[in-house]
């Protein structure tokens, strides 16, 4: 990738990327000790918020209205997928988007290096699934992790929910696998979330149709609706690369017909300041409330129990989540907030790291269904 700089403005010439397809390889669960301090917050601890030890942070306010504008004008768009190797610097408008991000969350995050990256500017659901790097899992059997996952919400159509859903395990150390709190997180442009890396998650669409059965006057549209995202992994060490395609090899003069400015994109002219996130002091963190369960407030209530039920990538059976001690109407109106992300007590078993990877048949795509 090629850059100059003139003052504030940055011209980039973005090199393209071609979306990994490296298969994964199961191996054994081990629980990462920050999602068992987790676990046991919300098990022991009497207080109405979640410990700041929580893996989920969710922000308001981190783009201005103005920044998303920009970002998602025509001639500054852009879904990727890339890698922003952060000691060659910013060089694109997504890459000063994710510098400014990592720079305003600070701390632990100053530690990333590389940030694998990539858009969706469509609704549409999103299996149940884990970020890794399969090529590693699949060749050398190592299990690699992002340290975190953003997803950042650019912009999103009116009266669209379009709740991003993260699965968090919440078992003792002798019952890893045996409950688990969802977070579900509406999605509101302007708006970030961050959390572990290798927390299972995805995204309903419609908003109910992982209920069961799905109520029928939800499910219909006339088409897709705008929910435009990005998804930042931050890895510490470096992040995943794309197998099929060596750059190295990559000859330019070999074919005197191809233009170079189709291969590596046209110029693009840009304020850096424009594409900033907010400043840090301007972000407006969250209070996430406890997980949600009618049994705390009412012990004796009998309910009849809800499930929701999603695909899991890698897999041909569905992922469960049966809900505990909540009526179907309030398990409505958290899928359907507009905007506040809720948690909800759920039986399934998420901390099985072998839940939500492709198997060794499949791939790093996921199936997504649009409107069912």
């Amino acid at each position: 990738m090629s850059t100059d700089h003139h003052h504030d403005i940055v011209i980039a010439r973005p090199m393209p990327m071609v979306p990994p397809t490296a298969l994964f390889q199961t191996a054994l669960f081990t629980r990462h000790p920050f999602l068992r301090n987790f676990a046991r917050s919300l098990h022991y601890s009497s207080a109405s918020l979640l410990t700041t030890q929580s893996p989920i942070s969710v922000f308001d306010n981190v783009l201005s209205p103005a920044c998303r504008a920009e970002l998602t004008s025509d001639a500054l768009y852009d879904i990727g997928p890339d890698v922003y190797r952060r000691d060659q610097g910013a060089a694109s408008p997504q890459d000063v988007l994710i510098e400014s991000i990592i720079s305003g969350l600070g701390g632990g995050f100053n530690s990333t290096r590389e940030v694998e990256w990539w858009g969706k500017s469509i609704y549409e659901s999103v299996e149940a699934h884990r970020d890794v790097d399969e090529e590693a899992a699949s060749a050398r059997g190592e299990r690699r992790y992002p340290t975190h996952s953003l997803i950042v919400y650019l912009d999103v159509e009116a009266g669209v929910r379009g709740p991003t859903c993260v699965w968090v395990p919440t078992g003792d150390d002798d019952d890893d696998n045996g409950r688990s709190a969802l977070m579900v997180v509406p999605a509101i442009p302007g708006r970030l979330l961050v959390f572990a890396g290798e927390l299972l998650h995805g995204v309903p669409c419609p908003a109910l149709s992982w209920l069961d059965p799905v109520p029928a006057h939800k499910t219909k549209r006339s088409g897709p609706a705008m929910r435009r995202v990005l998804v930042l992994n931050l890895w510490d060490d470096y992040a995943p690369e794309d197998e099929e395609f060596d750059y190295e090899d990559w000859d330019l003069e070999e074919d005197e017909e191809e233009d170079e400015d189709e291969i590596q994109g046209a110029p693009i002219e840009f304020f850096a300041k424009k594409v900033e996130c907010e400043p840090r002091q301007s972000w407006q963190p969250l209070a996430l409330q406890r997980p949600f369960s009618t049994k705390e407030s009412d012990p004796d209530s009998s309910l009849p129990t809800l499930t929701l039920s999603t695909r899991s990538h890698g897999s041909d059976e569905p992922l469960l989540s049966p809900l505990e001690s909540a009526s179907h109407d309030e398990v409505t109106q958290i899928l359907e907030s507009e905007s506040t992300p809720r948690w909800l007590w759920t039986g399934a078993k998420a901390g099985d790291l072998g839940i939500g990877v492709p198997s060794l048949a499949g791939s790093r795509v996921e199936r997504t269904v649009l409107f069912d």
